[in-house]
């Protein structure tokens, strides 16, 4: 994102598929980079740009659309539910139980 944003690079890109949500102990889907930056890069090329998809959600959609506000662009994905959390974390120490298990002497 940081060499898109730079000025000069790519200036006839036409199209962008960036598919790699993170997923944190508090978020999931949201887009690995700067925030800011990916926006910039992106805007800079909103008349260049015939598609633009930005880790696709299960309809296909883009989370971040050309021309968006930032109030609108899904780059910070969904904030996990409580209940969510506390699955992740009873999964995450079962992992670390059945690795511990799986050790080769």
């Amino acid at each position: 994102w940081n060499a898109l944003a730079a000025e000069g690079v790519c200036p006839r890109l036409e199209m962008i598929w960036a598919d790699a949500p993170m997923h944190t102990n508090d978020r999931v889907d949201a887009a690995q980079g700067d925030h800011d930056v990916i926006r910039s890069a992106l805007k800079k090329r909103v008349d260049t740009l015939k598609l633009c998809m930005i880790n696709p959600d299960d309809q296909c959609k883009s989370r971040y659309v050309l021309g968006s506000k930032l109030e609108s662009d899904r780059l910070n994905g969904t904030a996990r539910t409580e209940d969510e959390k506390q699955a992740l974390r009873m999964m995450q120490r079962y992992s670390k139980k059945v690795a511990a298990e799986c050790t080769v002497e």
